[in-house]
This record gives C-alpha cells, sequence and structure tokens, in this order.
C-alpha cells in the first residue's frame, strides 16, 4: 500500500493528498477515502507563492476509494465521480457484509461501489451523521447527532435507515463494543461502554486520571478483555510532530506505584492547564493530581459549605471573591517570594496588581487578554484615557447619526462594563458600604440610554464598513496577540488608538483571564501544588505560548520581537525563493479582513509594538463576574430611568439601598 502519487500535468502547481476517513469491513478489510487536491497557475512565468501566482490560481479536486486486506495490500483504487453533488465532505467510511461501502456526509450516506460509482444516496432526518459502524453481524450503523444522540441502522437494501438506539446526551465519539458493551463512547475525558436500552453508561476509564491527555487523543479502541488503546497526536512549537500509543487496562491497585492525590476542581479544564497537568502526574513520583469536574457548579459550592475543600480549584466554575472572604485561599505572593528563580519583577506588576483581591494575589494565570475601545487617532486624539465628556466631543466630529458602537452592543453590556471599570467607586465587598448617589454613577446611566435594549434583528454589517462610511465611531477592541494592532490600525484609515472605556480616572482598559488557577488552604500538600503552578510563571513555558498574552515580560518582549522581524518563504530544501526581481519572497505572518479587503502584513512595525506595550502598560482593572447580585440589582432599577419613569437620582437612591442591604447581609 502505498499513497496514490502526488502528481500533476502542470509544471507551476501544488498538490496535496489526504485521507480523509479509514474504515473497516467485517471480514478484516479496510476501506479509504482520499483526495488529490491539485492547484496551479498557467503562467509559466509567474513566480511561485508571488501575489501574481495566488492570483491567478486553478484548482482541481479528485476523491478515491481504496479497498485494502487487512495486510494493508492494496486490493482496488479508483476514482469517486462526485460531479453530481453539490457538497462531497466524507468524514466516516465503512463497508458492510456485502461488500457494500459507505460513506458519511454531513446529513446523509452515499452507498458506493469498489469502482467509485455511486449507487444511492440516503439522507437522514434526524441530525447530523457523525460515524459509521461496523457491528459483528455486518451490518452498518450511523451515529446521529440532532434533536438527541441515536444510533441507527443504515437498511441500503430499502435505501432508508432503519432501526435506532438512544445514546447518552454526552456522548462525544462512539466506538464499536467490546468487554460486554453493544458500543463504547467518549465524553471527551472519559470513555463508557454502554447497551442499547439503558438510561446511562458505565465508566471504563478516565483518561486525565491516567495521564492520557483527551484533547490529544486522535483514535481509541476497546478490546474484548477491556484493554483500551488510545493514539494520541500533537504538534510542538517548532512544528515537529508527537505520536504515541497508550495502553490502559484494569490491574490491582497495589500492583503500581502509590502516590500522594491532590485534587483539582474545575467545570472543564482550560487546554493549557491539562497539558501541564497531564506532564506533571507523568513525571512527579509521589504526587498525583485528580481532576475532579463538576459539570453543575452548584455541588461544588454546597461541598465547599459542607468542608470538603479541594487543594486546586479553577476559578472559571466559582467566585474567587467569595472563596477569598471566607480565608480559603493561599497568597501567591509569598511563593513566588521563596521561590530561587522566580521574582515578582519578572512579571508585569500592573497585571499582577488588577489580578489582587485585597492585596493577595490568588490567581495563577499564565496569560491574559485586554478589552477596550479603540477609534480613529484622527478623532479620539493619540492618548489612551478619557472621560464621558471627552467621548462626547468626539462623537460630535462624526457625520450626523453616527452611532458610538456596534448595534450588538447593548445596554446591559455597557451597564456591567460600566460597573467593572469603576466598581471600586461604587461598592466594597468587604466592608458592605456603597456609594451609587455620584456623577460618576449618574454618567453611567446616561451613557448606557444611548444603546439599545436588546440586539437589532436587522442584518449584519461588519464594523469595518460601517467605520469606513462614517456610521460607527468606535469599535471594541479585544488585544489578545500581537496581530491586533495593525488589524485596528487598517479598520481605522491608517491609525487606531486604544483610547479605551470612559472611567473616572486613567485608562479604561479591562483585563480578562480565562485559565486561572488558585490554591486552597485545605491543600493537603502545598509545595507539591506549587511546584505544578509555578510552571506557569517560568519562562520557558511563558515563551512557549501560541495564543493569549505572556503575563511575563521577557516573553512578552521575546514575541514582540519575533512579531517584527521578518522572514523569507523557503523551498522544501531551505532554499530561498525569489520574486520576478530576484527578491526574496516575505512570509506573510499576519493576514485580516478589513471592509471587503484582505491586508497582509510580513511583519509588525516599531509604532505598532509600541501601542501594545501602552495598552498592557495602562491596564489596571480587571474583568469580574463575581458580583453578579449587584449587577442585576442595579440593571433593574436602571430599567425605569431608561423608560422615563424615574429621575437618576430617584434610582440611585433606591439602588443606594438595595445594594446597601444585599452587601450587609453577605457580609
Amino acid at each position: 500500500y502505498s499513497q496514490i502519487p502526488a502528481t500533476s500535468e502542470h509544471d507551476n502547481s501544488d498538490v496535496y493528498v489526504s485521507m480523509y476517513a479509514l474504515g473497516t469491513a467485517p471480514d478484516g478489510k479496510l476501506v479509504t477515502i482520499e483526495d488529490h487536491y491539485e492547484m496551479w497557475n498557467d503562467d509559466a512565468e509567474s513566480v511561485k507563492y508571488s501575489d501574481e501566482w495566488y492570483n491567478g490560481l486553478q484548482y482541481a479536486e479528485q476523491y478515491y476509494v481504496r479497498v485494502l486486506n487487512a495486510d494493508g495490500s492494496e486490493i482496488s483504487t479508483s476514482p469517486i465521480d462526485v460531479s453530481s453533488m453539490g457538497y462531497f465532505y466524507p468524514n466516516s467510511v465503512a463497508m458492510d457484509a456485502n461488500g457494500n461501502i459507505l460513506v458519511a456526509g454531513d446529513a446523509d450516506v452515499l452507498v458506493i461501489n469498489a469502482e467509485g460509482q455511486i449507487l444511492q444516496d440516503i439522507p437522514s432526518s434526524d441530525g447530523y451523521v457523525n460515524t459509521l459502524m461496523v457491528m459483528d453481524d455486518g451490518s452498518v450503523y450511523a451515529y446521529v447527532s440532532g434533536a438527541e444522540n441515536c444510533l441507527v441502522k443504515v437498511d441500503v437494501e430499502s435505501g432508508s435507515f432503519g432501526e435506532s438506539y438512544a445514546l447518552p446526551s454526552n456522548a462525544y465519539s462512539l466506538y464499536k463494543g467490546a468487554d460486554g458493551f453493544d458500543v463504547c463512547y467518549s465524553t471527551g475525558s472519559s470513555l463508557y461502554g454502554f447497551n442499547f436500552g439503558d438510561t446511562d453508561g458505565t465508566l471504563i476509564v478516565n483518561f486525565i486520571s491516567n495521564d492520557v491527555n483527551p484533547n490529544n487523543i486522535c483514535g481509541t479502541m476497546v478490546q474484548d478483555d477491556g484493554t483500551v488503546y488510545t493514539l494520541c497526536c500533537s504538534w510542538n512549537n517548532d512544528n515537529s510532530y508527537n505520536g504515541e500509543i497508550a495502553e490502559m487496562k484494569q490491574v490491582p491497585a497495589d500492583s503500581v506505584p502509590q502516590k500522594e492525590t491532590l485534587t483539582l476542581a474545575t467545570s472543564e479544564l482550560n487546554y493549557q492547564i491539562l497539558n501541564e497537568l497531564v506532564k506533571f502526574n507523568r513525571t512527579n513520583s509521589s504526587v498525583h493530581i485528580d481532576v475532579v469536574e463538576y459539570s453543575d457548579t452548584s455541588l461544588l459550592e454546597t461541598e465547599i459549605m459542607a468542608g470538603n475543600v479541594p487543594d486546586l480549584i479553577d476559578l472559571n466554575c466559582i467566585s474567587e471573591k467569595a472563596l477569598a472572604s471566607k480565608g480559603l485561599l493561599v497568597d501567591i505572593y509569598p511563593l513566588i517570594d521563596a521561590d530561587s528563580e522566580l521574582n515578582r519583577s519578572d512579571f508585569f506588576d500592573n497585571i499582577l496588581a488588577a489580578l489582587e483581591t485585597n492585596g493577595c494575589l490568588y490567581n495563577v494565570t499564565p496569560s491574559f487578554e485586554i478589552q477596550t475601545l479603540a477609534g480613529a487617532e484622527s478623532i479620539v486624539g493619540s492618548n489612551s484615557g478619557w472621560t464621558y465628556d471627552d467621548l462626547y466631543a468626539a462623537l460630535e466630529k462624526m457625520p450626523e447619526g453616527c452611532k458610538i458602537l456596534d448595534t450588538y452592543t447593548t445596554r446591559d453590556t455597557i451597564l456591567q462594563t460600566g460597573l467593572n471599570m469603576d466598581a471600586d467607586q461604587y461598592y466594597n465587598t468587604e466592608t458592605g458600604e456603597c456609594n451609587f448617589k455620584n456623577d460618576s454613577f449618574t454618567q453611567l446611566l446616561e451613557f448606557a440610554s444611548r444603546f439599545p435594549t436588546e440586539v437589532s434583528d436587522e442584518g449584519y454589517v461588519d464594523s469595518s464598513e460601517l467605520i469606513a462610511s462614517g456610521e460607527q465611531m468606535l469599535v471594541t477592541a479585544y488585544v489578545s496577540d500581537f496581530t491586533t494592532v495593525g488589524q485596528y490600525d487598517a479598520m481605522f484609515g491608517g491609525s487606531a488608538t486604544f483610547v479605551g472605556y470612559p472611567c473616572t480616572s486613567g485608562a479604561g482598559n479591562l483585563l480578562t483571564v480565562t485559565n486561572g488557577i488558585a490554591l486552597t488552604t485545605a491543600c493537603t500538600n502545598q509545595d507539591a501544588a506549587w511546584q505544578f503552578l509555578r510552571t506557569f510563571y517560568t519562562s520557558d513555558y511563558q515563551k512557549s505560548l501560541s495564543y493569549l498574552l505572556p503575563i511575563r515580560k521577557d516573553a512578552f518582549d521575546a514575541k514582540i520581537q519575533d512579531a517584527m522581524t521578518i522572514e523569507y518563504t523557503k523551498d522544501a530544501d531551505g532554499n530561498f525563493l525569489l520574486d520576478e526581481n530576484g527578491e526574496k519572497i516575505p512570509v506573510t505572518k499576519f493576514e485580516y479582513w478589513v471592509n471587503g479587503d484582505t491586508v497582509s502584513v510580513t511583519a509588525m512595525g516599531q509604532e505598532q509594538a509600541d501601542k501594545i506595550y501602552d495598552v498592557v502598560e495602562n491596564t489596571t482593572r480587571r474583568i469580574s463576574y463575581d458580583d453578579t447580585s449587584v449587577f442585576e440589582i442595579v440593571n433593574e432599577e436602571a430599567a425605569a430611568y431608561f423608560a422615563g419613569q424615574k429621575s437618576a437620582e430617584e434610582v440611585e437612591d433606591i439602588i443606594q439601598s438595595r445594594v446597601g442591604i444585599f452587601l450587609r447581609e453577605q457580609a
């Protein structure tokens, strides 16, 4: 068996050959669906990968069905004629006992023969066809997901779907049954066995507990004796590829080395955290961190109230302030200070300060992004930070009828963002004090009143188009990587300013973190837990981040430098490719879609780098959704002001009273 040749009749072409699906037959044969995709330019003078070459590209695609013996030797290979189909995207393939080859598409199953002829098209009315499975009797069933998950028999003779069996709603991927089960399914983190007619599955193995990263699993098989094999695949930052096969089987507990167990509570663990957790568990000889998932986080809150506090907690699933107020979290600052390889000065001090709660750092997070407002420098100026009056003055420069933000920004969004922005001016959950009777809150109410109550049902119009036509002044900007500045510069016609939300002082930028972990005072081995957590603060780890902004300054600087460095296209042998003028061809690092056009960028400039540093260094506030009850009170009472039924002063009096009572009750 060998790959379909990547051949072409065109000299100036690229050819890609890939396997879309691999399936089995009852007699052990294998069947594959493979794709031969070619793109070329008929102009022999155009330099490959140049703009001219890309602009004149032509495309051709051919699918093949291949049948193999169990030893991999080839029986047949034939092209599939899909010319009559508007869309063909095979995601699974199987062969039944009669030699029919079944191919699952989006919402149908094609029946073809080994010669590539399409014999039938069997549509599914119940949802998306995910997987085809050959049962022991040679019949083929389709795993269909829609309003509910089900396994449905594909009846080739009648050209329809037959008997159906309901599957659990959390069945993520389906596998052939073994070890006494009709089928097996994965929920992502665990593998279950399931018998038709049952309501729930039976746990076979938890991948994370066995130090297998479920995010890297690309194949799973269960043997009749209950042994589970997984094929795990992952990419390294240098684009090298890792592949491994994990074997998991039940053995007596006393036959394996015993480790002290710590627990990490989560609703769904961030992939960055999970990667390092698996590495830690594989390499630590004395401690193992078990992940306990709570689909209902109220159960975690109940357990904590009962005194069952986990060693580590994912702060995405529970209120950090509530835990801190009960004295359940460990301040990370002393651990950093005592670490011989870490220093507070390694990090952006303002970012650490924004992560603090009452002067303590409880949230260990490796990365962050910043939410802010961006506008044209010619309209909003070149400095970050402004007041409501500054914003209204800028709006006066715009054409009549210009909106401040897009139609998807609602009153609730503005009100909640404003509360986040100046929360320390309005209330204090520790002391129970609040102050909503001030000019700042009055200005917030007036500002929020300018926005719609609900998202407009009008057709979507991209913000870049509205900005170009003078119908929108600002855009909600998310600074999450080093391509961001160029995108907003292009959107605003050359130079954008991250001016921020209007606020009482400083720059109105908001820090967002999505992957924070806290160490609890109940942890039975804080030294071991810190050895895991400190990984996210190390220079090597920070420099390896491929998404969001690193919290360490040296890693941040390195990524800025990389974004500013021009790289050049090379061939497979490492030689530089040259354009028609004999010049090296720069690699496109970033691409933006702005106002209907694609903008290609080969490197970030110094001015853009300065803007990123500026927005990061001028961020001192963090988005927090801990105090949802306060927002609900404010939102409920502010409705009377927005409806013109009460004055701002009347509404502020009521909010002051209700929030004050609530805070005192909580205290």
